[in-house]
């Protein structure tokens, strides 16, 4: 799990197998679950080299949103 953050929202998935529990990595679900509450504009993120619409309200896509600025909702 995360370090704790009173910001950020927690979710519980069953994983299939008890196997290698601790090398599950959610990153693909959370950026999902941020663009689905989100939404996105007709913008292009500002990112360099980045051709992806921009989330709503921000100028900024998905992906750049939760590996670079840390936003998880």
């Amino acid at each position: 799990m995360d370090a704790w953050n009173k910001y950020q929202e927690r979710f519980f998935l069953r994983l299939e197998s008890k196997e290698n529990w601790t090398e599950f990595d959610g990153k693909a679900l959370m950026m999902g679950h941020l663009l689905e509450t989100s939404g996105t504009s007709a913008k292009v993120c500002v990112w360099k080299d980045c051709s992806k619409n921009a989330l709503n309200g921000l100028a900024i896509c998905e992906l750049h949103a939760f590996n670079e600025m840390n936003i998880k909702k």
